[in-house]
């Protein structure tokens, strides 16, 4: 029967400068930012809402979303002024629903640093925004809910 480790087991078999375990790989300390916003009805493509806010040196691992139906055609992007979907890609709000959205990754990646979604670590304190891809006919008065689940050290 063989043995297989993960990139971060390895790292407690083969010690080395290089190799250190950061706290956020093996833990840190969860923190959720919460967020609520209510449409005013006169949203349009491309208006930004911030969301929340992160810490430096936040790991992010989950967003959730809880929406009330925002109106007609409603897709949201999720991330920060430098990626506006660096997170989450064309959620659909134009319709009622609460779910852990599904954070973007990058299968052809190789590094142990994510640059996008799940896992990507913020190197200083940043706005978390939702960027309204398509809007058509926004509901005044709907109301958004959720949070940014990460690790910090």
């Amino acid at each position: 029967m063989a043995t297989f480790y993960s990139v971060e087991a390895t790292k407690f078999t083969t010690p080395s400068v290089e190799g250190f375990v950061r706290g956020t790989d093996l833990g840190g300390k969860l923190r959720v930012s919460f967020f609520t916003y209510n449409f005013a009805g006169t949203e349009a493509t491309n208006d930004t809402i911030v969301l929340t806010k992160v810490p430096q040196g936040a790991r992010i691992l989950g967003v959730y979303v809880a929406n009330e139906d925002c109106g007609t055609t409603v897709t949201v992007d999720i991330g920060d002024s430098d990626d506006t979907d660096r997170l989450v890609d064309d959620a659909a709000w134009g319709t009622a629903a609460a779910a852990f959205a599904t954070l973007r990754r990058d299968d052809t990646e190789t590094d142990e640093t994510p640059t996008l979604g799940f896992g990507y670590r913020y190197s200083a304190e940043t706005n978390i925004l939702a960027t309204l891809a398509s809007v058509s006919t926004p509901t005044a008065n709907a109301t958004v809910r959720g949070y940014v689940m990460y690790a910090v050290e």
